[in-house]
């Protein structure tokens, strides 16, 4: 049904309607935020658990990949590309532009410890240990406080958010991707028969992502892998932004100053881990 569903949004010819549809969609999200004040997670152990970071040992250094893989994402490249131009932004939108980037970095960085958080405390609230693929512990560590359906309809809603407006963003990302390395049409405000390879490249990523949750495969694990194959291919995507930046943009909007010194530091370390873990999931084996 979602897929379906995403599918009959797309191919209806109008970008603004798609990032309407996300955005909404997306807002569910936030109820991530209330589901993980309300599953009353220890703060004094949060706060340890901040302070404290076993770097030695392999299991965890794994997991912090993945978790750099999911947030600095190599696709979001060719989304935000795709949208801009789908947007049909001109200079005098890069402000509003940029601001649109860092309120977007934030929410999403705040949903995301929201659910680390709600899903930690769940964990512990739970009479049963916390299960893969399952979301059935947190639903039940908020029952005492929200009810049975209330605490279901919080936690679908968030999730199914999430799912949606990622599989919104990466189905579009690699059609927008494929579109330009085969160099034919691809833009949402095009009808299908004018962009027939660009929706067609869209429409098989979604089959293949239905096809895959069918399958009844481990979801949670083809995750994890995915999110660290982003991590080790960041300092090949991040090495040709900054030599596009210095090539390709007009001078007067190349980085510099603080800015410059700012983004090249985070670059670097950034690049630095992505290659240790390269070494590490070698020289230990994928999980």
């Amino acid at each position: 049904m979602a897929m379906v569903f995403l599918v009959l949004l797309v191919v209806s010819g109008s970008y603004r309607r798609v990032e309407r549809v996300a955005i909404l969609v997306g807002l569910f999200e936030l109820l991530f935020i209330p589901a993980a004040l309300l599953s009353h997670p220890n703060w004094g152990a949060l706060a340890n658990s901040v302070t404290s970071q076993p770097l030695l040992d392999p299991d965890y250094r794994f997991l912090l990949a993945v978790n750099v893989g999911a947030v600095i994402m190599p696709w979001m490249v060719f989304y935000q590309q795709g949208a801009v131009i789908d947007k049909k932004l001109a200079r005098s939108d890069l402000r509003v532009a940029r601001m649109d980037t860092l309120l977007g970095a934030i929410v999403t960085q705040v949903i995301m410890i929201a659910v680390i958080v709600a899903t930690a405390a769940a964990s512990t609230h739970s009479r049963t240990p916390l299960q893969e693929n399952s979301v059935t512990n947190i639903v039940e560590s908020l029952q005492p406080l929200l009810g049975t359906m209330g605490s279901k309809i919080l936690v679908g809603l968030g999730i199914g958010g999430a799912g949606l407006i990622a599989a919104i963003v990466v189905s579009l990302a690699g059609a927008w991707g494929v579109g330009e390395a085969l160099g034919f049409k691809k833009s949402l405000n095009l009808q299908f028969g004018e962009a027939k390879g660009f929706y067609s490249a869209f429409i098989f990523a979604n089959l293949v992502g239905g096809g895959v949750v069918l399958s009844g495969i481990s979801l949670t694990g083809l995750t994890l892998d995915i999110e660290l194959l982003n991590a080790l291919v960041l300092p090949l995507v991040l090495g040709f932004l900054l030599l596009i930046e210095r090539a390709a943009l007009p001078v007067e909007y190349r980085m510099r100053g603080a800015h410059k010194v700012i983004a090249w530091g985070l670059v670097l370390i950034v690049v630095a881990f992505g290659l240790f873990m390269a070494y590490d999931t070698v020289r230990n084996g994928f999980r």
